[in-house]
C-alpha cells in the first residue's frame, strides 16, 4: 500500500471554494455518476448550499442554494437518475433539535438525540429508539449508509464527560439491536465521526485524559454490520506534547485502508493534517499538511474516489468569518 500525496502540481496550501461556511453543520461529500464531487454545507445559520467540483482541479460550481427561516442542520448530496446530484436539507423543528441526515433505502431520515432518546424522522413517521442511550446534552448524531442494510450512527451521550455511542439502523430507520458504548480510558470526548469501508466500519473521535491535557485522536473499528466497542489512540509522527489533535474524520480507500484527516496545533495555530492508514490502522508514510501554513484552519472531512482521486475539505479563518477550502490529493492503490 502506498500513501496518499498531493496531486501532481498541487500545493498543500489548497484553494478557496466558498467565501462563507457555518461551523455548526458538518460537510457531506459524495461522488456522483458523472464523476464530479458533490459537497453539501451551510453558508450561514439558515442558508443551505450544494457545490459540485472537478475532482482533479477542485473547480467548483454552485448547484444548490436554499434560504429558510429555520436553522440548517445538514445538507446531504443525493444521486439523480441522470448521474448528477441533488441536495436534501434538514432544518431544526425546535430550539433543541440537533439532528442530521442519512440516506436509507426507505428514504431520507432525519436523526437527533435528546432526553427522550434517539429520534428518527422518516416522512410522516417519527420513532424514538434506544431511550436509555441519550441524555440532556448530546452531540448531533452522524450516520453513514451501509448500502441496503441501513446505516451506522454515532453520537456523544451527555456533555464533554459523556460517552461515545454507536448503533445500527435498518433500511427503514428502525433499531438493529441495542447500542454500544465505545470503551475508552479518557475522561472527556469530542464529537464522533463514522466511516464505512468495504469490509469494516471506523469511528473516530478526539478525547483527553483531563481538562488540562491536550486532545488526542482515538480510532475504533469493527467488521461491517457490527458495532465498534474498543478504541486505540493515534498519535501522529512528530507531534509535540503540548499540541492537540482535534476533529478527526476518515474516509475509506478503495482496496482497503483509510485516509484520516484532523486539526492539529495549539490555540490560534491550528492546521489540517492527513495520514494514510493501512487495514490494521498503521500509518503508511509520514503525515501530510493540507492547508495554508500561515492562517488558522480546521474541521472538515476527507473524500476518496475509486479512480485514485481524493481531496481534503476544511475551513480557513478569514478575519471574523470562515471560508470553505479544499486540497486535491492522489491515493495510489
Amino acid at each position: 500500500m502506498r500513501a496518499c500525496t498531493l496531486s501532481s502540481g498541487g500545493s498543500s496550501a489548497g484553494r478557496k471554494l466558498a467565501d462563507a461556511v457555518h461551523l455548526g453543520v458538518p460537510l457531506a461529500i459524495r461522488q456522483d455518476g458523472s464523476g464530479r464531487v458533490a459537497l453539501g454545507y451551510a453558508a450561514s445559520t439558515t442558508e443551505a448550499v450544494g457545490l459540485t467540483l472537478d475532482p482533479v482541479t477542485l473547480d467548483a460550481a454552485r448547484a444548490f442554494s436554499e434560504e429558510g427561516s429555520e436553522k440548517v442542520l445538514g445538507v446531504l448530496p443525493l444521486s439523480r437518475a441522470d448521474g448528477g446530484s441533488s441536495f436534501a436539507t434538514s432544518r431544526a423543528q425546535g430550539k433543541d433539535d440537533n439532528g442530521g441526515l442519512v440516506a436509507l433505502s426507505a428514504g431520507i431520515a432525519h436523526l437527533s438525540a435528546g432526553e427522550r432518546g434517539f429520534q428518527v424522522r422518516l416522512g410522516e413517521n417519527t420513532e424514538f429508539l434506544w431511550q436509555d442511550a441519550a441524555a440532556p446534552q448530546n452531540t448531533s448524531p452522524r450516520a453513514e449508509p451501509l448500502g441496503s442494510s441501513g446505516a451506522l450512527a454515532t453520537w456523544r451521550r451527555g456533555g464533554l464527560d459523556g460517552d461515545i455511542m454507536v448503533g445500527l439502523l435498518d433500511g427503514r430507520g428502525r433499531a438493529r439491536g441495542s447500542v454500544t458504548k465505545i470503551a475508552s480510558e479518557a475522561k472527556e470526548f469530542g464529537t464522533p465521526s463514522p466511516s464505512v469501508g468495504e469490509e469494516e466500519v471506523l469511528v473516530t473521535f478526539a478525547s483527553r485524559a483531563a481538562s488540562d491535557r491536550p486532545w488526542r485522536i482515538e480510532l475504533s473499528r469493527a467488521p461491517l454490520g457490527q458495532l465498534p466497542a474498543t478504541s486505540r489512540t493515534f498519535v501522529p509522527e512528530g507531534l509535540s506534547e503540548s499540541a492537540s489533535t482535534l476533529s478527526p474524520a476518515a474516509t475509506a480507500l478503495p482496496g482497503g485502508g483509510w485516509l484520516l484527516q484532523w486539526t492539529q496545533g495549539e490555540k490560534g495555530k491550528h492546521r489540517i493534517w492527513l495520514q494514510t492508514l493501512d487495514r490494521d490502522l498503521a500509518p503508511v508514510g509520514p503525515p501530510l499538511a493540507a492547508a495554508p501554513a500561515d492562517v488558522e484552519s480546521g474541521q472538515g472531512a476527507p473524500w476518496a474516489g475509486a479512480d485514485r482521486r481524493a481531496a481534503a475539505f476544511y475551513i480557513v479563518r478569514a478575519g471574523q468569518r470562515w471560508e470553505l477550502w479544499g486540497t486535491a490529493l492522489e491515493c495510489p492503490r
